[in-house]
């Protein structure tokens, strides 16, 4: 399964910029094994964080998934890892059809962030 999600806005002085790519296979079993199949990665440490909070919440350790990161984009002065965790969480939602929980939310004139437990 085939997900990708990019974000661009921008709120007065407030930049946002992020995008991935990834291919989702679901396995039997628990567990989250996350593989890099690309040649950007300053951003790694958000966008696998990304990815093992959106499998926790898609699919809360019922079943096991192989995702490849085939893209990461970013811009050096609106890219955080923040921001690509943000943008990983919902290229997961997006490669596996499920929505994205309420509680996940980007806060574009506070520059806030919110991962629900």
């Amino acid at each position: 399964m085939k997900g990708y999600f990019r974000l661009a806005v921008q709120h007065d002085n407030w930049g946002y910029f992020g995008a991935v790519s990834i291919d989702v296979e679901v396995r039997l079993g628990g567990g989250i094994e996350i593989i890099f199949d690309c040649d950007d990665l300053q951003w790694r440490a958000g966008v696998g964080f990304g990815l093992a909070h959106a499998y926790e919440k898609a699919f809360g350790g019922r079943s096991g998934a192989v995702v490849h990161v085939t893209e990461i984009r970013g811009h050096d002065v609106d890219t955080t890892e923040t921001v690509m965790a943000y943008v990983a969480a919902n290229a997961f939602f997006d490669a596996v059809k499920a929505e994205q929980p309420a509680a996940l939310a980007m806060d574009r004139s506070a520059g806030v962030f919110t991962f629900p437990k």
